[in-house]
């Protein structure tokens, strides 16, 4: 998906009531946009890095909700995704990482 502008908070309420307060709105292209079945996609920051051929990938969120299907078709409202910031639960995410890493031979992750 290309997203064209990130979305203050102000406007973002506007379009969402209530806002989650670990969400990025963001507008999207008028070709390109989320739709449902979509939850859980990513939204991924692309920088330049200096000195070096490749690109950095970074995951900013992952899709949470947005226009419906049905409004994009019709054009009523404005393209806008809600995304969950990973940023928000880094630390959170960061523990699990760490702790799955260890060596827990037959454990059952199915609960966490």
């Amino acid at each position: 998906m290309d997203v064209h502008n990130v979305l203050s908070m102000e406007k973002c309420f506007k379009s969402w009531k209530p806002f989650p307060v670990d969400g990025i709105c963001v507008r999207e292209s008028d070709s390109k946009n989320s739709c449902d079945g979509d939850s859980g996609g990513p939204l991924i920051s692309i920088q330049k890095m200096p000195n070096q051929q490749q690109n950095r990938h970074v995951l900013l969120g992952i899709l949470s909700f947005g226009t419906s299907c049905e409004a994009l078709q019709n054009n009523t409202i404005p393209k806008t995704s809600v995304y969950t910031r990973l940023d928000f639960y880094q630390q959170k995410l960061n523990n699990i990482i760490d702790w799955k890493n260890e060596n827990f031979d037959g454990f059952d992750f199915s609960d966490l």
